[in-house]
C-alpha cells in the first residue's frame, strides 16, 4: 500500500516535472527545421528528398536507468525531386500532439533514378563500331566494302524509343562509290521489373534508299554484323550504378542534423522498376523504403 501511494504521487507529479523541461518549445524548434530538403544523391543526377511534417503523435513515456524518454511519432510527406534543390516547404506551427499510435514499422519511402547518361553510352557504342570496322565486310550483291564509323549521337524520341545517329563512310573497291552520311537507328530499351539488365529490342534502321550512296550506307547499317554490334553494345547492366546510388543515399540520410535534433535513417529495402529513355539519359526508377528516428542531441556550447 505504501508503494502504491508513492507510485500514484509520482504519476501525478510527473506531468508537471515534464512540463518544466519545456518539451514543446524544444519540439517546436525541431518541427520548424523539419521542413527541409535532404540531398539523396549529389550529382549524376542530383536527387533531393523534401520533407513536410504534418502531425506529431505522442505515445507516452518510459523511465529506465534514470532516463526519461518521450515516445513521439512524426507523420510527414516525402517528395522526391531530380535536378536543382527544391525550395523548403513553408513551415507551419507545431500542432497539438495527437494521442494515437503510428505503426512503428511504417517508416518512409522515396523514389530516385539510376541514370545512364547518353554522353557515357555514345563512346561505348562508337568504340564497338570502330572494332567492327577493322574486320573485312562483304555485302550480298555488292561485295567487299570498307566501312568507317564516326561520331555516335543518342537521344530520346517518341514511343519510348531511343534514337541513335551513326556517322558513316563506306567505300566500294576502286571507290566507284564513296558514300558519307548519317544513318539513324531506333530501338526500345527494356528490362523486366526488378532486373537491372537493360537491353534494346525492336531495333530498326530508319531511312529510304533514295540514292546509290545512301543505299550503300543503309546496306552496311542493316547488315547482321552492325545490328548485332548495336544490340550488344547497347545492353547495359545497372547493378553497379544501383549499388552506388543506394550507398550514397544511405550515407546522406544516416545522420542528418536538424538544429538540436539528429535524424538517423536507414534504407531497408530498394527495388528498381522499368527503364525508359528521357532527356538526359536512360532512367531506371528506384523505390526505396526504410526506417528513421529523431533524437534530441543539443549542440554543446562553444
Amino acid at each position: 500500500p505504501v508503494l502504491a501511494k508513492l507510485l500514484a504521487k509520482i504519476e501525478a507529479e510527473l506531468p508537471k516535472r515534464i512540463a518544466g523541461l519545456h518539451p514543446r518549445e524544444r519540439l517546436a524548434d525541431a518541427w520548424t527545421k523539419g521542413f527541409t530538403a535532404i540531398s539523396i544523391n549529389a550529382k549524376n543526377p542530383p536527387v533531393w528528398m523534401r520533407v513536410t511534417p504534418r502531425q506529431m503523435q505522442f505515445r507516452g513515456y518510459d523511465i529506465a536507468r534514470g532516463k526519461l524518454t518521450l515516445n513521439l511519432g512524426l507523420l510527414a510527406d516525402i517528395e522526391t525531386f531530380v535536378g536543382p534543390r527544391p525550395d523548403n516547404p513553408a513551415p507551419t506551427p507545431l500542432p497539438p500532439p495527437a494521442v494515437a499510435a503510428i505503426a512503428p514499422a511504417s517508416g518512409f519511402h522515396f523514389h530516385a533514378p539510376v541514370v545512364a547518361d547518353y554522353a557515357e553510352l555514345e563512346p561505348v557504342l562508337a568504340k564497338a563500331l570502330g572494332k567492327l570496322a577493322r574486320k573485312p565486310m562483304t555485302l550480298p550483291g555488292i561485295g567487299a566494302v570498307d566501312p568507317e564509323f564516326g561520331e555516335v549521337t543518342m537521344y530520346a524520341t517518341t514511343g519510348s524509343r531511343l534514337a541513335i545517329g551513326l556517322k558513316m563512310r563506306v567505300a566500294t573497291p576502286g571507290k566507284w562509290i564513296d558514300a558519307r552520311g548519317t544513318v539513324w537507328a531506333t530501338g526500345q530499351p527494356y528490362n523486366e521489373p526488378g532486373s537491372k539488365v537493360v537491353r534494346v529490342r525492336d531495333l530498326r534502321i530508319e531511312g529510304e534508299a533514295n540514292s546509290p550512296s545512301f543505299r550503300l550506307l543503309l546496306a552496311v547499317a542493316r547488315s547482321p554484323a552492325v545490328t548485332n554490334t548495336l544490340s550488344e553494345a547497347l545492353s547495359q547492366n545497372f547493378t553497379n550504378d544501383f549499388d552506388k546510388l543506394m550507398v550514397k543515399a544511405g550515407a546522406a540520410i544516416a545522420e542528418k542534423r536538424l538544429g538540436d535534433f539528429v535524424l538517423a535513417a536507414r534504407i531497408d529495402d530498394a527495388k528498381n522498376g522499368v527503364v525508359y529513355p528521357a532527356g538526359q539519359g536512360l532512367y531506371m526508377p528506384v523505390d526505396a523504403r526504410g526506417t528513421a528516428a529523431l533524437r534530441y542531441a543539443p549542440r554543446k556550447a562553444g
